[in-house]
Formats: C-alpha cells, structure tokens, sequence
C-alpha cells in the first residue's frame, strides 16, 4: 500500500510539474527585448544566411527611421508601449502583433518595409503587455491583448480621424489576439483588414497536442492541473476557444500558414478559415518556419496582401 501510494504522489507530482512548466512557458515572460545575437545568430547565419538577410536588413533599415514613442492604457490600467513611423500622406496604419517571447521589431522586420514603401502605409509597432517596455504580469495567448489591439486601434482612430483604415498583422498568438479583437463588437469602424499568420483556432487544443505529441504524457491529468492553474491567473480557456468566435468578423481576413510549421499545427489556420464568413482567403506555403512565413515566401506573400489591401 505504501509503494502504491508513494508511486500515485510521484505520479502526480510529475503531472503537477509539467502543467506548471507549461503555464511557465506559455503565460509567463521575463519581459524584455530578444537580443541582437538572438535575432541574427550563427544558427540563422550558418544554415539560412539569406533568410538571415532579409531580417537583419529590415532591422537596419528600422534603425535609420525615428519613431514617436506612444503609449496606452489599458482596460486592466497597464501602460502598453509601441513605436509609430508616421508616412506622410498615409491613409493606413497597420498595426504589428507580435508573439510571445517576441518583439514586433523581430517578427516584422522582414515585411515591415513592404508595408511602408510599397503600401504607402504607417506602421505601429507595439509592445504586448509583458514584453518590452509595457506592463503586465501574465501573457494570456491573445485573450487579454485582444482588448489591447482594440485599445490601439482606437488610438489611431482618435490620432487620424475616423476614415482612416486600420490593419492587425498578427503571427501566432499575436494572430489569435487580432482575429479575437477583429471578433469585439466594440472594435472601432475603422478597422479594414486583418492579417493572421499562424493563429490558433484553439489554445486548448494547442496545449493537449504540445502535451501528446512533445512529451508523449496522456494529455488529460496534465490539463486538467494546467487550466486550475490558468483560472487562479484569471485566464479562461474557454474564451481562447478562437474558432468559435472569427466568424464575427466582417472584414477581410488573410489567414497564413505553412504545411511544415512545427509549432503551430497548420490545421490551426484551415479551421479559422473555414469558419470565418468574412471575405477570406487561406495562403499556405510549401515551407516556412514558424513566423517566418515572410521570410521563406516572400512573393507570395506579397501577392497575398496586395489582394487583401485592393478589398480595402
């Protein structure tokens, strides 16, 4: 008896501490910047040096411009921090969403140009909450930064007028985030498009799977200590549940996704699209790592968004 019960606490301790590595990995930040070796390292150098290219290139090219330092509030009353390059002349805004553990200067640096010269758009560059500079103490996937996104872009609304158009380019959970705030009702008008590169239709389903197919544990007793630990951060999965919400949106949404994204299951971004009634389309690439899908398809990347800016 002894034995089996010494082997249940083990048992359950191991569960307990993979769902807190999990939450750990998943909702918490040390809140900084990714450095320059971590942006452009020998990993990228060595295997990939052109793809290495075009984000470093497009990170000096950010160097030769000077932002206007912006800030919100948020609705939970966190200073959210982002960069605007103004465009003279410029109707649109698109606003860069990046992941987490990210910076949107890391995550856009390969399309950001595209955007400002060719687009003749301004861009916003933000900080989610728990990176950078903006406050905050847990990432929440896209549920609590969702809210954010509607704070920012009611920022450029107030900035520019009413008829200026807005567009979110989300990757990953910064795609979860846009397609959840492009779903509010309060969204403000002048939100035109929405792109999302890599989006999970299901942050539950995201984890069960990192869980069954990564560690190779039964999903279940893992999942069940992962979301009491959630609900004590005031994070509800249920309201994670994005597929069950994009058909809310009105506006035209690009979805992106790769047929070897080996964090972020492409079936993710079919789902959205499938369920989405907005005009839409789905661009899959052959091969791009995930988040990089500018990087390894570029033109057809490029193809893609000068459709979706002709709906605007």
């Amino acid at each position: 008896i002894i034995a089996v019960a010494i082997l249940v606490f083990i048992l359950w301790y191991m569960i307990r501490a993979v769902a807190l590595a999990m939450f750990r990995a998943y909702l918490m930040s040390d809140q900084r910047h990714p450095t320059e070796e971590e942006l452009y390292g020998s990993a990228l150098d060595d295997i990939f040096d052109e793809e290495a290219c075009k984000l470093r290139d497009g990170h000096e090219w950010l160097k030769t411009m000077e932002p206007e330092e912006v800030t919100v509030t948020s609705e939970d009353d966190l200073k959210l921090c982002g960069r605007l390059y103004v465009k003279d002349g410029a109707d649109k805004t698109v606003v860069f969403s990046h992941r987490y553990h990210s910076s949107a200067e890391y995550d856009f640096a390969a399309s950001a140009r595209f955007f400002y010269d060719e687009l003749n758009c301004s861009l916003l560059f933000i900080d989610h909450r728990v990176h950078g500079e903006s406050e905050g103490m847990y990432i929440t996937q896209g549920l609590d930064e969702s809210r954010d996104l509607v704070t920012w872009t009611g920022m450029l609304c107030e900035r520019f007028g009413p008829e200026h158009r807005v567009v979110i380019y989300g990757i990953s959970s910064g795609a979860t985030a846009a397609v959840l705030a492009a779903a509010e009702p309060d969204m403000p008008e002048c939100l035109a498009a929405v792109i999302a590169e890599s989006a999970c239709a299901s942050f539950r389903d995201k984890v069960r799977e990192s869980v069954k197919d990564s560690l190779h544990m039964p999903a279940a007793p893992v999942m069940k200590q992962f979301e009491k630990m959630c609900a004590k951060a005031s994070i509800s999965l249920d309201e994670l549940e994005t597929e069950k919400v994009v058909s809310r949106i009105t506006v035209p949404t690009l979805f992106i996704r790769s047929k070897n994204d080996d964090f972020m299951p492409p079936s993710h971004s079919r789902r959205l699209c499938d369920a989405a009634t907005c005009d839409k389309e789905l661009l899959t690439l052959d091969f791009a790592y995930h988040g990089f899908a500018w990087v390894y398809g570029t033109d057809q990347c490029r193809e893609a968004v000068r459709r979706l800016f002709d709906k605007i």
